[in-house]
C-alpha cells in the first residue's frame, strides 16, 4: 500500500512542486531582462514587473520573449503616454500569426 499511495500522491506533488519552482525561475530570468533592459528601479521597477505578469497571463509566449518585448515597447513609447501593456500585446499576437520573432 505504501508504494502505491507514494506513485498515487508523493510523485504528483513533486511534480507540481518541481513546476512551480522552474515557473518562478523563468519570471525571475524575466524580471532580470526588464531590469538590464530599462535600467528601472523603485515604484518604476514595480510597474513594469505587475504589466509583465499581467502581460505574460494573456499571452502564451515565452517569458523571455514577453520580458523582451515590454522591455523594448517601455523603452521606445514610454514616455508617450501610450499602453505599452497592450502594445505589447499585439506585439507578442502578431509574432505568433505570423511565425516571426517578436524579440528581435
Amino acid at each position: 500500500m505504501g508504494a502505491g499511495l507514494t506513485a498515487l500522491v508523493t510523485v504528483p506533488i513533486v511534480g507540481i512542486a518541481a513546476a512551480a519552482l522552474v515557473s518562478a525561475n523563468n519570471v525571475q530570468k524575466a524580471y532580470a531582462i526588464i531590469i538590464a533592459g530599462t535600467g528601472a528601479t523603485g515604484s518604476k521597477l514595480q510597474g513594469l514587473e505587475s504589466q509583465f505578469d499581467n502581460l505574460a497571463s494573456t499571452v502564451p509566449n515565452s517569458f523571455t520573449d514577453t520580458a523582451t518585448v515590454l522591455t523594448t515597447v517601455n523603452n521606445k513609447l514610454s514616455q508617450g503616454g501610450y499602453n505599452i501593456t497592450q502594445i505589447s500585446q499585439d506585439i507578442l499576437n502578431v509574432s505568433r500569426m505570423t511565425g516571426e520573432s517578436a524579440s528581435s
